[in-house]
């Protein structure tokens, strides 16, 4: 329960009528909200800016869960990465409604998510591994 944006988000699950659906936690250390992210259906990022790549697209792929934010098409389609793209109410209401009625068709996207993450880790490492290496010689 910290950002920006809690007061809207507060707002905007009101209007939703999802109250009932969404736990509020405390602010806390990142190693605990992963703990959270393992027992959730959804994880949800920003609606608003559409340019982001945060630690929460990393979090939600590690934990196998889908992602429900907005992230311009463009952006999305140079990563290659996969979300439940939301930018108003209506969109919010219907991704969280056919996620929750389609759940073994999304399992294929974040299955794929966390490939492309796990690959563009070890694309990471062996770039880290051949610079230490050149150093060495």
């Amino acid at each position: 329960e910290y950002g920006p944006d809690v007061a809207f988000s507060k707002e905007l699950i009101r209007q939703l009528n999802i109250e009932k659906f969404v736990v509020w936690m405390p602010k806390m250390n990142r190693k605990d909200i992963m703990v959270g992210l393992f027992f959730s259906d959804i994880v949800c990022d920003t609606f608003a800016i559409g340019y982001t790549m945060g630690g929460v697209i990393a979090e939600a792929i590690i934990a196998h869960k889908p992602l429900l934010s907005y992230i311009k098409n463009e952006f999305l389609s140079e990563n290659g990465f996969k979300n439940l793209n939301a930018k108003n109410v209506e969109e919010i209401v219907d991704n969280i409604e056919n996620y929750m009625t389609h759940k073994s068709y999304y399992q294929e996207i974040i299955n794929n998510n966390y490939r492309l993450l796990q690959s563009q880790r070890d694309e990471a490492l062996k770039y880290i591994i051949g610079l230490i290496e050149s150093k060495g010689k």
